[in-house]
């Protein structure tokens, strides 16, 4: 028998520019989903062969596949896998010693 293979490392979320467009229409279409769902639903049992709840289901599938191969896209090897902490802000400069005469 195969051995199974071992997921990826990706990327954070952070490090990938298109990432916040792509989770707002992730949960556009999640929220799509759940009113076809709640439409088509008869006698508490929905049809899930229905064409308006298939769709629903096609189009959040592909909006993950799109946010999959980003993360693919954006992992380097070398590269940190997470984004490094935004710098402190500067502190204030260390006060110079006064020096005597």
């Amino acid at each position: 028998m195969a051995k199974s293979k071992e997921k990826k490392k990706l990327v954070t979320l952070d490090l990938v520019p298109s990432a916040k467009a792509l989770k707002e229409e992730i949960k556009a279409c999640k929220e799509r989903v759940a009113k076809v769902r709640t439409a088509i639903a008869k006698e508490g049992k929905y049809n899930k062969y229905d064409p308006k709840y298939r769709q629903a289901v096609k189009r959040l599938k592909r909006t993950h596949r799109r946010l999959h191969k980003q993360r693919v896209r954006f992992t380097r090897p070398g590269q940190p896998l997470t984004a490094a902490a935004p710098a402190a802000p500067a502190a204030a400069a260390p006060k110079a010693k006064e020096q005597k005469a």
